[in-house]
Formats: structure tokens, C-alpha cells, sequence
């Protein structure tokens, strides 16, 4: 009995690694995100060939601090908004929402003291594209 659900705790396991193996795989076209210590990247979300949304780190970011310093804006005001989520732990939330194309700063604090979060981009409403990936290095 004790094997089978070591058997089945381990086969959970692959496929959780599994899946987060493919979430950041799927972020890969448009990284928003520390890709490790001192090297970040920006995010667009798409929408029919256009930019509608955009994220980027901000100074002081991808140093390894925990803290991840970053900037969003909606490129299109077409009163939809672009909105960046984390998903850390046990917090999981919406951290900054823009509806201009002035970029609005904001700022992300490590909740597991690992400097690594997944993080989703989008633009209202639901049926515009969403983009998640992983960060980490911040």
C-alpha cells in the first residue's frame, strides 16, 4: 500500500514539474519577466497583429532582491485595461491595472523568499489574449 502512493505521489509530481515546465515554455514569444540576475525582458499582449498592452522591469529589478520593480501600460486607451497578476505561495492577486498609455510603475515583493513567482499579463476583457509565464531572479 505504501509504494502505490509512493508511486502515485511521485507520478503527481512529474506532472506538476510537467506543467510548469510548459507554462514557461508558453511565456517564451512574449517573456515579461526577470529571466534570471541582471537580464530582464518585455512583455506585449497581441490582439488581431496589434499591441494593445505592454509590461517591462523597471530600475532596480532583476538583482536578486526579492523585490520586482516593474511598469505597465494599455498602448491602445481603448478602454479596456492591461492588468499583471502574480501567482507566489499561497498569494495569488492582481497588482497593477493601466488604462493609459503613460506607463504606471508598480511594485512586486517575494512572497516565498525564493525571488521566483509566476506572473500573468492580460487585457480586458476575458477573450483577449493571456499571457502566463514564470520570473524569476528579481
Amino acid at each position: 500500500m505504501r509504494s502505490a502512493m509512493k508511486r502515485a505521489a511521485t507520478g503527481a509530481l512529474a506532472v506538476l514539474a510537467g506543467a510548469l515546465t510548459a507554462v514557461v515554455v508558453a511565456g517564451a514569444p512574449a517573456d515579461a519577466r526577470c529571466l534570471g540576475q541582471g537580464n530582464g525582458s518585455t512583455m506585449q499582449v497581441r490582439y488581431n497583429g496589434v499591441t494593445i498592452a505592454e509590461e517591462r522591469q523597471a530600475s532596480g529589478t532583476c538583482d536578486g532582491d526579492g523585490i520586482y520593480n516593474g511598469q505597465v501600460r494599455d498602448t491602445r486607451e481603448d478602454g479596456y485595461a492591461a492588468q499583471v497578476a502574480y501567482v507566489d505561495g499561497s498569494f495569488q492577486g492582481t497588482v497593477a491595472v493601466a488604462t493609459t498609455s503613460a506607463w504606471k510603475s508598480y511594485r512586486f515583493y517575494d512572497q516565498t523568499g525564493n525571488t521566483s513567482a509566476g506572473i500573468i499579463f492580460w487585457a480586458r476583457p476575458e477573450t483577449r489574449p493571456e499571457i502566463p509565464a514564470s520570473t524569476y531572479g528579481y
